[in-house]
């Protein structure tokens, strides 16, 4: 059965002996239909900073909070339909090893990434502590020192992508910008990954639908913080301007 619920739930209480699981799609469900005169409450993570691109102010916020927060503190255990296996199960061993996976996964570079591009990332980052605030650096950087261009010019073969647009062409695509924002990332060690979707249309239709087109496809960046997950990180200007102004 259902159990609407938000993204980035902390915790989840008021359902008695119910069992909550996650399905496939990272719904949660209860083994038990609730009835229609019973309330539950959920704690979680509002993050309207992000969506502004204030990822530093909001990573500060989280770091506050920080204390109180524990993502095992659900009323009842939560399992996933796959496995079965309980979230308690995760102690602290087996969530320091996933945190050691994911920051050797998404810090990964290929042999291709020159060294000029791992010294720039780090004269961009070296002033700034932490993980938001060093990514946050990183994007300003290439908002204001990089142009967007749909023509940029064909890309040098035998020579590294990123590298290229850095330090010749000086302008470029969507794409051009995530894969520098994930590169420059990973060279001073913030896990990140390169995303490709759709940017959704600012306004309408008339029937209260939105026409997404080709046009609306988009590639962006995102960073990992620990507590929250994947952020967003638009290095792209016309969408980081349009982004920050919260259109």
């Amino acid at each position: 059965y259902a159990l609407f619920a938000p993204s980035k739930t902390l915790s989840i209480s008021g359902l008695g002996d119910n069992w909550v699981y996650i399905n496939n799609l990272g719904e949660f469900e209860t083994n038990k239909r609730i009835s229609e005169n019973k309330s539950y409450q959920i704690s979680y993570l509002i993050n309207d900073l992000i969506s502004q691109g204030q990822v530093g102010q909001f990573s500060e916020n989280l770091g506050a909070l920080a204390p109180d927060l524990n993502p095992n503190s659900f009323a009842v255990p939560v399992f996933n339909e796959q496995s079965l296996v309980s979230e308690y199960n995760w102690n602290a061993d087996r969530l320091a090893e996933y945190a050691l996976d994911l920051k050797e996964t998404y810090t990964a570079l290929p042999n291709s990434v020159t060294q000029r591009t791992r010294d720039l990332a780090s004269q961009i980052s070296e002033e700034y502590s932490g993980t938001a605030a060093k990514a946050t650096a990183i994007r300003d950087y290439l908002v204001n020192n990089y142009t967007y261009s749909l023509s940029p010019g064909p890309a040098n073969r035998g020579q590294d992508f990123v590298d290229q647009f850095l330090f010749d062409t000086k302008k470029g695509y969507c794409t051009s910008f995530a894969s520098a924002m994930a590169v420059l990332c990973r060279s001073v060690g913030i896990p990140a990954r390169y995303v490709e979707g759709y940017a959704m249309p600012a306004q309408q239709e008339a029937d209260g639908s939105y026409l997404v087109k080709t046009r609306n496809a988009h590639a962006w960046a995102e960073i990992y913080l620990d507590q929250y997950g994947w952020v967003k990180m638009e290095a792209t200007p016309p969408y980081t301007y349009a982004e920050e102004s919260g259109e």
